[in-house]
């Protein structure tokens, strides 16, 4: 089968059903940069291969990480110098979907990760209402001085961020349980509440930095 793909205009592609042997060469997909061992679209004119997958991604989507315009696929980034996806913070140098309007951008596996969701916790809600907090499990270090907005702890780990804030929280603290039981507090469950929301005189109550357990 033969297709016309946006990202190669030039030459058409044709579909690549068994697997490839280049003299044993590694044959790289130029729309996510990863190998190719299964079906793939390919120029006969030149050396350029797509996934199969790659070259079937729809040219728009809308996530809710920005919900505010779609993003569009684009074959490179726009910009003269590097890109970073706003989501993983690796560099961006093939396929991405990006917002114009916002130069805003994702790679295509953070598009299409099966694991990225939004958080609607508890915690979510007391500590940053306005925007979505966006998991990020790959990301070990977040730059120095970074700490989690719950804990004031330095970030390290899984953690979920606003994208359109300088705002972290640890994946631990993000996700705490909105009701527990402590034995320090045996008679009643304790219910998590900001910590402005909590007189100061009050003893029931076991405090974090920005949240606390208090019994009502």
């Amino acid at each position: 089968m033969e297709v016309e793909h946006f990202s190669h205009p030039d030459h058409p592609l044709i579909l690549i059903n068994q697997v490839l042997e280049y003299s044993c060469e590694l044959v790289i997909c130029s729309g996510c940069e990863g190998p190719i061992w299964g079906p793939c679209y390919s120029c006969t004119s030149c050396y350029f291969f797509l996934h199969k997958k790659c070259a079937e991604l729809p040219r728009e989507i809308k996530r809710r990480i920005h919900p505010r315009h779609p993003l569009h696929l684009l074959a490179k980034p726009p910009y003269e110098g590097e890109c970073f996806c706003d989501r993983c913070v690796k560099t961006c140098n093939s396929f991405v979907y990006h917002c114009s309007f916002c130069k805003f951008d994702l790679d295509i596996k953070c598009a299409f990760q099966p694991g990225f969701f939004e958080v609607d916790s508890q915690a979510h809600q007391f500590a940053h209402k306005d925007h979505p907090l966006i998991l990020n499990e790959e990301q070990e270090y977040h730059g120095e001085g970074v700490k989690c907005c719950v804990c004031k702890e330095p970030m390290s780990g899984p953690s979920y961020r606003c994208t359109s804030c300088n705002f972290f929280l640890h994946k631990k603290c993000a996700e705490l349980p909105p009701e527990i039981k402590q034995h320090l507090h045996p008679e009643h469950p304790l219910r998590l509440l900001p910590n402005h929301d909590i007189e100061e005189n009050c003893k029931c109550e076991w405090r974090l930095s920005l949240f606390c357990y208090f019994y009502l």
